[in-house]
């Protein structure tokens, strides 16, 4: 192993039995696409057993951390903590990003589908821990390195736009605001979903998210902003 992978076990705090697993963590699927004479696969797979574990190991902790609160609240904190931005400042803070193998022309797009990329490179991760050592071992890893990180986005809890768009609603009109999706695309384990919100007949709002829940919550934000600037320039 080259002393750039002992160096990254150090960081994660787990040597790999098979260090191909990890190889694959790293890989980005442009430079599997460029390296074609090697049998080097990309991380895609890696990301999309990631993603599910990582929506348990956090789903337990905010059971655990939050006795009292109910499942609307935790799906919401849950879907903060998981979403993309949140995923691409742990592999930030774990200095990931100095690991990660991509391809030429990717390596050149400065910025443009960074986070993206870092996020699908954190759940690459996490998932080959899973696949490498099994449950006991991501959760040494998700104890001693992400739950600092966990706590740390806590502390600013995200506002419950969904929550907060029903009160105007039920307020103003008394009735519920409703949530359609309009569009998906994408792989199945990458979809993207637009949704839009809307009082009566009216829409309120557009969001995109990779799950319906963050499309919605996207697409309440939208509306409260919309809400909100309305009734600026109504006052002035």
């Amino acid at each position: 192993m080259t002393e750039d992978k002992k160096n990254l076990e150090t960081i994660l705090g787990y040597s790999f039995i098979n260090p191909s697993i990890l190889e694959k963590a790293l890989t980005h699927s442009s430079y599997s696409h460029e390296i074609r004479h090697t049998t080097v696969e990309h991380n895609e797979r890696l990301e999309f057993l990631g993603d599910q574990v990582l929506g348990l190991l956090v789903s337990e902790f905010l059971y655990k951390k939050y006795p009292d609160s109910e499942e609307g609240n935790l799906s919401h904190l849950r879907a903060h903590l998981v979403e993309a931005p949140s995923c691409a400042s742990y592999a930030l803070k774990l200095s990931l990003q100095d690991f990660i193998k991509l391809g030429k022309g990717e390596a050149r797009n400065q910025g443009k589908g960074r986070e993206g990329l870092l996020a699908d490179l954190f759940e690459a991760i996490v998932g080959a821990i899973f696949l490498d050592g099994g449950f006991d071992a991501v959760f040494v890893f998700f104890e001693d390195k992400l739950v600092p990180l966990l706590e740390e986005h806590l502390k600013n809890p995200p506002l419950n736009y969904k929550a907060e768009l029903q009160k105007i609603c039920q307020k103003d009109h008394k009735v519920y605001p409703l949530y359609k999706v309009l569009e998906e695309s994408g792989p199945e384990h990458s979809k993207l979903f637009t949704v839009g919100v809307y009082q009566l007949e009216n829409l309120l709002g557009l969001g995109t998210g990779n799950s319906k829940k963050q499309a919605e919550m996207q697409a309440a934000k939208t509306a409260l902003e919309a809400i909100i600037n309305r009734g600026n320039h109504e006052q002035s």
